[in-house]
């Protein structure tokens, strides 16, 4: 890059920055419009789209509307994506059971891994006695 590529590159940046991405802290302390709570209904229609998927052995990166498939949370799904995009640029999710997803993938990661490290081992067995 030439000097007076990198000068008008800085020269270009605006002074001040408006619209919906333009937010003070305080401000949004004073606010709760950016956090999204999920529901329940919400929670297990994800949970039954991921399960779905699970159960095509199809790789994450080919993933498609049809392989996670969901009635519902669409709409919901798009309006958050919006707020993302054209909005204020974030959003806080509420109440996605985190731990019960990790404890659940981890123990599908293991049973994996028990299932190709231990091809002999009784399938009867609890996991943690093999881990």
């Amino acid at each position: 890059m030439r000097t007076s590529q990198a000068i008008n590159a800085v020269g270009s940046i605006p002074k001040a920055i408006d619209g919906p991405c333009a937010w003070r802290g305080s401000d949004l302390a004073q606010k709760s419009d950016w956090i999204v709570h999920w529901t329940s209904a919400q929670v297990a229609e994800l949970e039954r789209a991921a399960d779905h998927f699970s159960g095509t052995g199809i790789a994450l990166e080919n993933i498609t509307p049809e392989s996670f498939p969901l009635q519902n949370l669409s709409s919901f799904i798009g309006g958050q994506l919006q707020e993302l995009l054209h909005g204020r640029g974030f959003v806080m999710l509420r109440g996605l059971p985190i731990d019960k997803w990790v404890q659940r993938s981890l123990h599908t990661e293991l049973q994996n891994n028990k299932t190709h490290s231990c091809p002999t081992c009784s399938p009867e067995k609890p996991l943690g006695a093999l881990v």
